[in-house]
C-alpha cells in the first residue's frame, strides 16, 4: 500500500498574485518580484471603464514555468470629494487561464519504507480571483483571494509508478494580503499568504502539496 507523505518539490508553486488597482479606463499596471514559489511578472491594462485584461509568467528556474491570460472586472470609488481622485476602495474579480511545465519530487511509505520519487509533465489551471483594497497615490493595501483548479499529466515517476494514469488534480484557495509604498508610478510590493487545499473533490495523482505559507517582495508601476 502507498502513501503520500509529502511533496519535497511540489507541481505547483504559488507565486505573487497580481493585483491591479485600476482607477480610470487607459489605466496601465506591470509588476515583477520574486517569491517562495519563484520568479514572476506581469502586465495588466483597462481597454475600458471597469474592465481590464492581463498576462503573467513565472519560473522556478528550469524545473517548474507556467503563463497565465485572464479578463476582469473592477470598481475604484467611493471618493472622498476632498481627496484626490486616485484616494479610495479598489474592487476587482477576475477569471484567469494558466498552462506549465514542472518537475516534481515527492516522499513516500510503501508498507512503512520511506522513499522518494520524481516525474515531470505539463499542467493546465483555471482560476477566479477577488480583490478588495484601500489605495493612495503612495500606499496601497488590501486582500486577494485566489480559488483555482489544478490539474497535472505527467509521464510514470522515476520509479515506475504510473499514479492514477498520469493524471491528478487538486483544487486550492490561496489568501494574500499585500501592502505597496513609495512614488506615485512606482512602488515597494510585500505579499503574504497561504495556500489552502480544498478536501473535495478529493486531490487525486501524484500531485503533492505546496507549502502552506507563501512570502513575496516586488516591485510595482502604475499609471
Amino acid at each position: 500500500m502507498l502513501f503520500l507523505l509529502m511533496a519535497c518539490a511540489p507541481m505547483y508553486r504559488p507565486g505573487l498574485h497580481s493585483a491591479p488597482l485600476f482607477v480610470e479606463e487607459g489605466d496601465l499596471n506591470a509588476y515583477g518580484g520574486a517569491s517562495l514559489g519563484g520568479v514572476q511578472g506581469g502586465v495588466a491594462y483597462a481597454p475600458i471603464e471597469h474592465l481590464g485584461v492581463r498576462a503573467n509568467a513565472q519560473t522556478a528556474g528550469p524545473d517548474y514555468a507556467r503563463l497565465s491570460a485572464g479578463v476582469g472586472g473592477w470598481m475604484a470609488g467611493p471618493f472622498d470629494p476632498e481627496l484626490s481622485k486616485h484616494t479610495g476602495i479598489r474592487l476587482g474579480l477576475w477569471a484567469d487561464a494558466a498552462a506549465g511545465t514542472s518537475r516534481a519530487s515527492l516522499s513516500y511509505f510503501v508498507n512503512d519504507t520511506p522513499s522518494t520519487t520524481s516525474y515531470a509533465g505539463s499542467f493546465w489551471e483555471a482560476s477566479a480571483q477577488g480583490l478588495i483594497a484601500f489605495a493612495s497615490p503612495k500606499v496601497s493595501s488590501g486582500l486577494s483571494v485566489r480559488a483555482a483548479w489544478f490539474q497535472i499529466h505527467h509521464a510514470p515517476t522515476s520509479d515506475g509508478f504510473d499514479y492514477n494514469g498520469g493524471v491528478g488534480h487538486f483544487v486550492y484557495v490561496e489568501p494574500m494580503l499585500f501592502a505597496r509604498a513609495g512614488a506615485e508610478q512606482l512602488k515597494l510590493e510585500i505579499q503574504l499568504g497561504g495556500v489552502l487545499p480544498v478536501p473535495f473533490p478529493e486531490p487525486s495523482g501524484a500531485v503533492g502539496l505546496p507549502l502552506p505559507v507563501n512570502l513575496g517582495l516586488g516591485l510595482v508601476y502604475e499609471r
